[in-house]
């Protein structure tokens, strides 16, 4: 049997309503990947395996997903979830697609970069940055925006997060 348990970055249980990642251990569980030591020793740790989901426990032990660990951002020591600023943004009257990454930033560490797909494109550059300061806290309003016709997709039909970033070292140079 697979006992799954919800860790925070130092290993240990999250309290009730706290987010931390996913852990799978039992019999079951590889012990790595087959001629990839390198990336097994970063998700199979202690016999256990990360998953990179984070998550939330409830009091009766319920675990509910709140996004993976590689779309959340540190910015001035706040976690933020991409997910989130992305599902405020796609509120916007208009918007077709958002998605959001992380751009080197001196002062917070990382800041929100956002990907957007709508049908007047830069025209509505200072409607959206205000819709933005209205709607999000302070620390998730994007630092920087690209208006693009469509994003790109993994094969599973999410945002191809990697493409957006080598996307923006492209246009800007490095991100930055």
């Amino acid at each position: 049997s697979v006992q799954l348990r919800v860790l925070d970055e130092a290993g240990a249980p999250v309290a009730p309503g706290e987010v931390g990642e996913i852990v799978a251990s039992g019999p079951n569980i590889a012990l790595g990947y087959w001629r990839d030591p390198e990336a097994g020793a970063a998700t199979f740790r202690d016999g256990a395996l990360h998953t990179g989901d984070l998550a939330s426990i409830d009091g009766e032990g319920f675990i509910t997903i709140v996004d993976r660990a590689k779309d959340i951002l540190k910015c001035g020591g706040n976690r933020v979830s991409c997910r989130e600023v992305e599902e405020t943004i796609h509120h916007f009257e208009g918007m077709v697609e958002a998605a959001v990454v992380g751009i080197p930033d001196d002062l917070l560490g990382e800041a929100v970069c956002l990907f957007a797909v709508h049908p007047q494109g830069e025209a509505i550059t200072a409607e959206l940055a205000a819709y933005c300061e209205r709607q999000l806290a302070r620390h998730l309003v994007p630092r920087r925006t690209l208006f693009l016709k469509s994003l790109p997709k993994n094969s599973s039909g999410k945002y191809d997060k990697p493409a957006l970033r080598r996307l923006l070292e492209t246009r800007e140079g490095g991100g930055q």
